[in-house]
């Protein structure tokens, strides 16, 4: 069994459109701003996520009710999220829904209805999540890592949930409508599902949005490049760790070695020397890309943990990976390729991906890709290490 998918990628009045056709009785259709944390400043930190909470009610077909409400009566599910580099909306739903979905996502990203009475309903929605996040002891741990590992301002503030609870109050409609009416990134539609075609540029207007002036800009570096040690305190018996490492490369690869990684990590810091439960190893891709490690350990075995992985990927940096580690993560993605549920979501949110970071491959292209790959360590140099615990380390 193959999955040899189409998909076409077409510009429509400044938009990137993403149309993928497969043969499931469901569609699914998102929209993803290129803009996100990394394009605020520490005065409007916090304003995409408002943003992002605004356009989802921002359709008039909802009525007085919310627009959640709305779709939950026709059976369809709806969210959106924000992170450092984007703002995506989605909705999925069954085929016979795709006109009404289709309407709905264009009409909030090209001409939202924007209202004081959300706004309102909205800034207290976000300042309940900003109150969740700030009482997650760990988010000390993350605003230190971001203040230290990234020189781009708005990604310095990403974590910092303070300053963004100040700022929450500040905002008003002019600030959301200049802000919103002068996004000059590129804003990405993706529509998958039964019969999509490029019928759907005569039968839906995308409407110009006046401001949408490119497509590709060269990012500005995001990197301190920093080689510090940074500890916070907090009085526990273990201790939290964060590591990244800036990196370059193919990012679908690169995920794939850092997959063998983990594995090797693994290997010997729990079941060798049973100083950890588990450990996290993940690409973050933003304009850029990153390694980060990050793990929880007793205080009294920090040290060794730390130099361990060091020495490890020091180590792999000279030398291939053992044969018996890359042959497991080959055959663990074959498993996953063959097992995967590849509905109208899955398709949607995997060419996204692979749009946002440059390599527009096909999944079964991918698949063979990294069944043929060598796979070795990619090289680094700069290492900034953030731990949360009591004990400093010597």
């Amino acid at each position: 069994m193959t999955h040899k998918n189409k998909f076409s990628v077409h510009k429509q009045n400044g938009y990137t459109i993403i149309l993928i056709p497969n043969e499931n009785n469901t569609v699914h259709i998102s929209a993803c701003i290129n803009s996100g944390t990394n394009n605020e400043t520490k005065t409007n930190s916090g304003i995409h996520h408002l943003v992002e909470h605004i356009l989802t009610e921002a359709w008039k077909p909802c009525g007085k009710e919310t627009c959640n409400s709305y779709w939950d009566k026709k059976g369809v599910t709806m969210n959106a999220s924000t992170n450092m580099s984007f703002v995506k909306f989605y909705v999925n739903g069954l085929k016979e829904d795709f006109d009404i979905m289709m309407q709905y996502m264009i009409d909030i990203i090209t001409i939202p209805l924007l209202k004081e009475s959300t706004l309102k309903i909205e800034k207290h929605a976000v300042l309940n999540e900003l109150l969740i996040l700030k009482n997650d002891s760990e988010h000390k741990l993350i605003d230190a890592f971001n203040k230290e590992f990234f020189c781009n301002e708005g990604l310095k503030y990403d974590g910092d949930f303070d300053v963004q609870t100040k700022n929450l109050e500040k905002m008003n409609m002019k600030k959301i409508n200049d802000f919103y009416n002068n996004i000059n990134k590129e804003i990405i539609f993706v529509i998958s599902g039964a019969g999509i075609d490029k019928n759907i540029f005569n039968k839906f207007k995308f409407n110009k949005f006046d401001k949408l002036t490119y497509y590709f800009i060269k990012e500005k570096e995001i990197f301190t490049y920093s080689n510090k040690i940074i500890h916070i305190y907090h009085n526990i018996k273990s201790t939290i760790f964060m590591m990244g490492i800036p990196v370059k490369g193919v990012s679908y690869k690169m995920s794939a070695c850092l997959s063998v990684l983990h594995s090797i990590l693994f290997q010997k810091l729990r079941v060798e020397m049973k100083m950890i439960y588990g450990i996290r190893v993940e690409l973050i891709n933003l304009p850029k890309q990153f390694i980060l490690i990050k793990g929880t350990v007793e205080n009294k075995h920090l040290v060794i943990v730390y130099k361990t992985i060091l020495s490890i990927m020091e180590r792999y940096k000279n030398e291939p990976f053992p044969v018996s580690y890359v042959k497991g993560m080959k055959k663990s993605y074959k498993l996953s390729y063959y097992n995967n549920s590849y509905t109208s979501s899955f398709f949607a949110n995997y060419y996204l991906r692979q749009y946002l970071n440059g390599t527009m491959i096909s999944l079964h292209k991918k698949y063979m890709d990294i069944q043929k790959m060598d796979v070795k360590m990619m090289d680094f140099n700069d290492i900034l290490f953030v731990y949360m615990g009591k004990n400093i380390m010597k």
